[in-house]
């Protein structure tokens, strides 16, 4: 039978010390940090088209997308699953939109996608109707500081649903443009 020593003085605790046993020190300056830090807000955020109407920001309601996506394949080995990486996506930009009562901006997406396929079935070249798009971060002071700008094609512009129901609200609906990506030249 071996006999153990009792553990010696500044040798580790066998049980975990709990979080606000002698830290209060730091709790405070976690909590001080916290409240010191300007997080960002939902609305902080602009995105301008080129070739947009002049007051693109009054409709402009909100903006989703997805920065980097990722994709992956699925490879069976056995009775596993093996997954690798095998792509990236292009960025697709959705913007709510409001539109002015004379339709600007369903009429302004409807005559960028005609610069796309003629009445005659043709396709033009991405130099006629590609345009840049540029996504800012705004601060609490005002300035603005460039996030992303991509080269981008209309996608979609969403369901227009319009009703004579009281309390129906202004008209929203979504806006989808895609990242042109092509090989060689940047377009």
């Amino acid at each position: 039978m071996a006999l153990t020593r009792p553990p010696r003085a500044g040798t580790p605790r066998s049980t975990p010390r709990r979080y606000g046993d002698s830290n209060l020190s730091a709790m405070k300056a976690l909590s001080k940090r916290m409240v010191n830090t300007h997080f960002r807000e939902g609305w902080q955020y602009r995105v301008e088209i080129e070739e947009a109407p002049a007051d693109w920001e009054l409709y402009c309601k909100g903006v989703s997308f997805t920065p980097i996506e990722l994709e992956s394949a699925e490879q069976r080995v056995g009775a596993h699953y093996l997954n690798y990486l095998n792509g990236i996506r292009p960025v697709a930009v959705s913007m709510t939109m409001r539109d002015n009562q004379d339709g600007r901006i369903v009429d302004w997406f409807e005559a960028w996608t005609a610069k796309i396929v003629s009445p005659a079935g043709t396709w033009s070249l991405p130099a006629d109707y590609l345009r840049t798009l540029r996504l800012f971060r705004l601060d609490y002071n005002g300035g603005a500081t460039l996030y992303k700008e991509l080269r981008v094609q209309p996608q979609m512009c969403g369901e227009l649903t319009e009703s004579v129901e009281p309390g129906g609200g202004l008209l929203e609906f979504p806006l989808t443009v895609q990242e042109f990506r092509g090989f060689g030249k940047h377009y």
